[in-house]
């Protein structure tokens, strides 16, 4: 949707966490979490030579749920990672949302 000669992205402001999540997708780090309305969508595992490697499949477990690394691993470029994550129809605000690093602890999970 435009209006005039913008689109709607120009009518309304980017927020704190729209800021927060185009950093975190353009930079992907590893430990980010990703979710939509707090429904995990990956974790970033790794990030080298400009391809992200990350986990989208969580699994239930006597306590919640997990996320399932046993082999259950996606790689994108980090433009593709972007174009993933952002809306198709807005440029540059995203579906998801990112919590910067909060599950390092899954790094520990690899090993």
């Amino acid at each position: 949707m435009t209006y005039g000669k913008g689109s709607i992205a120009d009518v309304f402001p980017m927020s704190e966490r729209e800021k927060m999540d185009k950093e975190h997708a353009s930079n992907p780090k590893p430990g980010d979490y990703w979710h939509e309305c707090y429904s995990p969508v990956c974790v970033v595992l790794a990030v080298a030579a400009g391809v992200v490697i990350y986990c989208d499949t969580p699994k239930e477990t006597d306590n919640g749920w997990t996320w399932d690394l046993e082999g259950k691993r996606q790689a994108k470029s980090i433009q593709d990672f972007y174009k993933w994550l952002e809306y198709d129809t807005i440029p540059n605000r995203f579906w998801a949302s990112c919590c910067p690093q909060a599950h390092m602890w899954v790094l520990n999970e690899l090993h």
